[in-house]
């Protein structure tokens, strides 16, 4: 399911964290607690799917980390994303305990998954929140390695 109003996210360990300011592809609404995705073609923010044109860009904070959306213009309507932290977000119930420390993946732009076969890779599993929500180190060297 794809978010369709602000979900402001938690974050923890967040002396790495590193923003970025991306524009924001044309009639597209990124909102705030996306995970958010570069396309491959134009580097354009997008809402994060399972798609291999997709490369994960972060969690989007908001235009100006004032946690609201965007609706994207393609020239010079920008989002804030933040990576190089951890994030508690919504998971698919495959994802469990037994998974920390394995690669995730986004499967939309509000659940992940540790099915390989699906969207672009998000980062670590960092600790099982509940059955439904799970800690992910964002940006972690294993992003690298699997994209």
């Amino acid at each position: 399911m794809a978010l369709s109003a602000n979900a402001p996210r938690v974050f923890r360990n967040t002396a790495g964290l590193m923003y970025e300011d991306v524009i924001v592809a044309n009639g597209v609404t990124v909102y705030c607690g996306a995970l958010c995705a570069k396309v491959a073609a134009d580097g354009l923010l997008t809402p994060a799917a399972d798609s291999t044109t997709l490369k994960f860009a972060g969690v989007s904070i908001g235009p100006n980390g004032d946690e609201t959306s965007v609706v994207g213009d393609g020239t010079t309507t920008y989002c804030r994303v933040v990576t190089n932290c951890e994030a508690l977000l919504p998971c698919a119930g495959s994802v469990t305990a037994a998974d920390n420390l394995a690669i995730l993946y986004c499967t939309a732009d509000d659940e992940v998954t540790d099915v390989g076969t699906l969207g672009p890779v998000l980062g670590i599993h960092a600790g099982q929140e509940t059955s439904t929500s799970v800690w992910v180190r964002l940006g972690s060297p294993a992003m690298a390695a699997a994209s």
